[in-house]
């Protein structure tokens, strides 16, 4: 192996080392920008997490059955309690945004 061929193969790693830091910046960012925009809505707080759960709920299941993995989990020996967490894990979010939004508003 090439000195050129290590050094692009540790490039790329630390690039997505990177990427990780970058994405969970982002992430920060739009979480923390939320209530700007919560404040400023003139919706109930129960129909903007109706908004936002239906949007999430929609792209969790597209990203889930083209990637295979909701067969996947289904069809695993785990798989009635991952299949539970799928259903579950939403609801905790959905109450969760909901305390949230609540504290923006009061």
């Amino acid at each position: 192996m090439s000195f050129v061929a290590r050094r692009s193969s540790f490039v790329e790693i630390q690039w997505i080392f990177y990427m990780g830091y970058i994405q969970i910046i982002c992430a920060i960012l739009i979480w923390s920008s939320l209530g700007i925009f919560i404040r400023t809505i003139e919706l109930p707080n129960h129909l903007i997490i109706f908004y936002t759960a239906t949007i999430a709920g929609t792209v969790q299941f597209i990203v889930l059955t083209s990637s295979g993995l909701l067969k996947k989990a289904r069809q695993s020996k785990t798989g009635p309690r991952d299949v539970l967490f799928l259903v579950v894990g939403p609801l905790f979010f959905l109450a969760n945004a909901l305390l949230f939004y609540y504290a923006f508003f009061y």
